[in-house]
């Protein structure tokens, strides 16, 4: 388990969205730039699940499973990598068919367009259906 401190900045239901530092785990995570890309701001926005009660501007500590963060690692960045390569190999493979279509590389590319895009919306789908409160990172503490 990752366990960070935040500031709740609001309560909606039962969630409480926090900000929190990027320090501890975030620091050593190779995605972190991806939490809030291009900026400079050093503090990210966590949606959490708030079955403690905290409201807007407690100090909370919260955690979340590192499981949870692997498995959501390999299905938003490896397996978009892997069916672009398989797509990559289909066109090169199906070229042969189609020779007098375009040329090899370009069969290719828009093979492994395709199959990018297939796997985009697979990922959409997956982690629609996947949207309940497992994955979800927990309030576990309010400290003040």
């Amino acid at each position: 388990m990752i366990q960070e401190t935040g500031i709740v900045e609001k309560v909606e239901g039962r969630y409480a969205f926090i900000r929190a530092e990027r320090t501890g785990s975030c620091e050593n995570c190779a995605s972190k730039s991806m939490c809030h890309p291009g900026g400079s701001d050093k503090a990210v926005t966590i949606q959490a699940i708030n079955e403690i009660g905290a409201t807007a501007g407690d100090t909370v500590k919260f955690e979340m499973q590192t499981s949870t963060i692997l498995k959501t690692s390999l299905l938003l960045y490896v397996f978009p990598l892997i069916l672009l390569v398989i797509g990559a190999t289909v066109g090169g493979w199906l070229h042969g068919h189609f020779q007098d279509a375009m040329s090899k590389d370009a069969f290719s590319a828009l093979s492994a367009l395709i199959f990018l895009i297939a796997s985009l919306i697979i990922v959409k789908l997956v982690t629609r259906k996947r949207n309940d409160d497992r994955y979800a990172p927990r309030i576990i503490q309010v400290i003040g």
